[in-house]
């Protein structure tokens, strides 16, 4: 606010707001990336990719749980509101 109240133009005034939040989350960024260049990156192996493989049959299974649901639900909504009930 108080940028916006001595600088003259608008525009202005958010681009130096800008930078000073890109500036603050470049030092934030650089911080986290020292602290997490420590770990080691998990190995990219068999049980890893079976891993990711189960995941992602849960996830489609989950989508096709809800979606069938959905329908379900979807099917009786219209059968609620036939005029001929």
């Amino acid at each position: 606010n108080l940028a916006f109240r001595h600088i003259p133009a608008e525009r202005v005034g958010t681009i130096i707001l800008s930078a000073l939040v890109a500036h603050t989350a470049w030092h934030w960024l650089a911080e986290r990336w020292e602290r997490l260049a420590k770990f080691p990156f998990p190995a990219l192996d068999a049980a890893a990719l079976a891993s990711a493989m189960r995941w992602l049959m849960a996830a489609l299974v989950l989508g096709a749980v809800v979606w069938a649901v959905d329908a379900a639900l979807r099917k009786r909504q219209g059968s609620a509101n036939s005029p001929g009930d």
